[in-house]
């Protein structure tokens, strides 16, 4: 019985042993196949399929974000032409106020006013060619790839338009307040 023991334990471990150097053989022909150039090939083509998606998406939210600044940079504009549009109009009517108070009273110095009113036109007579400019600047900055810098500078030009506007409406504001101290009727 010892023998047939020994017998069958020899036998077993034969087996086990062939078994597992035929099992260590498919995985040296992994190992193998793993160092080589297949796996190597997979990763980079899982890499430049995942870097192309990244720049398809990106190139989307860059002309979803160009459309979106487009919109507001309609709405800037429209508010600046309305505001000059206001503007023209404040400006008619104090110099309508100012015409009718010289009408009434001659003798009433209204000169500085009127050069007030002059400077104010003027200054507002250059706001619509700088917002024509700032169009075409902005439409060549949408249309360029690198337009980071040049957006800086549409931006810096609206923010000046917008200073200028500002100046005109204060010398208003004080031309009303002015006016408002020749009243008719007053000595």
């Amino acid at each position: 019985m010892k023998k047939s023991i020994l017998g069958l334990t020899f036998a077993i471990s034969l087996l086990l042993l062939s078994a597992s150097s035929a099992n260590a053989f498919t995985m040296g022909d992994f190992g193998a196949r793993f160092r080589s150039g297949e796996t190597q090939e997979l990763r980079e083509d899982k890499k430049a399929t995942s870097e192309a998606r990244r720049l398809e998406n990106r190139e989307e939210n860059i002309d979803e974000r160009r459309q979106k600044i487009a919109k507001l940079f309609d709405v800037m504009i429209k508010k600046y032409e309305a505001a000059v549009a206001r503007l023209e109009t404040l400006i008619l009517k104090i110099e309508s106020r100012v015409a009718i108070i010289k009408a009434a009273n001659p003798e009433k110095d209204v000169t500085n006013i009127e050069s007030q009113i002059l400077n104010a036109k003027n200054k507002l007579a250059e706001v619509p060619a700088k917002i024509d400019t700032l169009k075409a600047d902005f439409d060549a900055t949408l249309a360029s790839t690198t337009s980071k810098d040049l957006f800086k500078q549409v931006m810096a030009d609206a923010k000046a338009i917008k200073k200028d506007l500002k100046e005109v409406h204060q010398i208003l504001v004080h031309l009303i307040g002015d006016v408002r101290g020749l009243r008719i009727g007053e000595d």
